[in-house]
């Protein structure tokens, strides 16, 4: 009997929408399914990441997506690394269809390995996660596979997740939620270094359609060929200055040329700060949604949750966001531009046991402020399990905007 784990309840957030151009009909076809498969397989050898998961308060989003995984029994670890990975993805997409996932756990050739499931009666391949999510079409079908290795000795920490010897779990699984999503191209690399169209295909996807060139070529015009080596496209690719981008929101994102463990090219992002950065090494981790990959599957057609031009940010606050009542704790603000930010101002709200709420004003040090102790919790609403729930607002002018 396979469990079901569904999402808790969420609170309300910001929500910043996306106007995205659809790749859908509304009519009436009879759907045609295919299956695309990735798999990793870490080394010492690599790009090193280590980006951390945010607080729990952070990531809270009322309007989130709900991911169902269908799962044998688990070690408990290894389940804490799957419930990680579907908060924080949940969290990051904005919808009301539930996602399905099937996730098997034993012993494979690769450390994860990820089938994708494609339905292929439109203009463009797509993900069957994201027909559902715009057709809002009801399955239990499940929208992608994912194997994890039982022999491997993974790193199921996400507090202090650094350990060079052993991959990071809950980051190859969030990797693995990006493919069900549609994050990855169909090409591949044989072992004459020929580049070729995955399962003799007859269409392209939506992730390849948006794949260009440096000099402004794209990369479906090259045949299908049924799955065969492709000569020309091969020689296409080979050319040394010639580079490749994924297009998302008016921008172009660089993507890698060289060949994943899997013989996948053009699959995964130059950069090298990315949950979607190429050939991570043993040990790395990026355990969230960053702006790069929220950004190509917002091109895709989901509804990722921007990230926040300006975000509080406590160095002391562990996952689930609670801290002690009774200590001072400082918070500061973190943005990509922190020079332009004027007029910065903190307010501190704080439920009282008579129904009433008490306001405090803080001072600014910096982009910084200090929330004071507690000095006596009688006066303060405390819910069933002990917490106050206060509340930090920060505004300010950036760039002459008022945030």
């Amino acid at each position: 009997m396979k469990n079901q784990s569904h999402s808790a309840s969420r609170y309300i957030a910001i929500v910043f929408l996306a106007i995205i151009q659809l790749l859908f009909t509304s009519k009436s076809l009879a759907l045609d399914y295919d299956m695309i498969s990735f798999s990793e397989s870490f080394s010492t050898q690599g790009t090193t990441l280590n980006v951390g998961i945010q607080p729990k308060g952070i990531r809270l989003n009322k309007y989130g997506s709900d991911i169902v995984i269908n799962h044998p029994e688990l070690p408990d670890s290894v389940l804490k690394c799957v419930l990680f990975a579907k908060d924080i993805w949940e969290s990051s997409i904005n919808g009301s269809m539930p996602i399905v996932i099937d996730l098997e756990y034993n012993a494979i050739e690769n450390d994860i390995e990820t089938d994708v499931i494609y339905e292929t009666s439109t203009e463009y391949a797509i993900p069957y996660a994201l027909y559902r999510y715009h057709t809002q079409t009801p399955d239990s079908l499940a929208d992608g596979i994912i194997r994890i290795n039982s022999d491997i000795n993974w790193n199921c920490s996400v507090e202090n997740a650094t350990d060079t010897g052993r991959p990071n779990l809950t980051f190859a699984l969030l990797r693995s939620f990006a493919k069900i999503l549609g994050f990855g191209s169909t090409i591949r690399i044989d072992n004459n270094e020929m580049l070729y169209w995955l399962k003799k295909k007859r269409y392209y996807t939506i992730f390849d359609k948006n794949i260009i060139s440096s000099d402004d070529k794209a990369i479906f015009n090259f045949s299908l060929d049924r799955g065969k080596p492709n000569q020309q496209m091969t020689d296409f690719f080979n050319s040394k200055s010639r580079l490749f981008y994924i297009s998302a929101e008016k921008n172009l994102y660089e993507l890698e040329k060289l060949p994943s463990t899997d013989g996948s090219v053009l699959s995964y992002l130059k950069s090298d700060s990315s949950l979607m950065s190429f050939n991570p090494r043993k040990g790395a981790y990026y355990l969230r949604v960053d702006a790069l990959t929220g950004s190509v599957l917002r091109e895709l057609g989901w509804n990722v949750k921007d990230r926040p031009s300006v975000e509080i940010v406590c160095d002391e606050a562990g996952d689930n966001g609670i801290m002690s009542a009774y200590s001072r704790h400082s918070f500061h603000i973190r943005s990509d531009n922190p020079a332009s930010i004027t007029n910065p101002q903190w307010s501190l709200s704080l439920p009282l046991a008579d129904g009433g709420v008490e306001k405090l004003t803080l001072n600014d040090n910096g982009l910084s402020c200090t929330v004071p102790a507690i000095e006596n919790e009688e006066r303060y609403k405390i819910n069933v399990n002990g917490d106050i729930y206060a509340s930090l607002d920060f505004s300010c002018q950036s760039n002459g905007t008022m945030i």
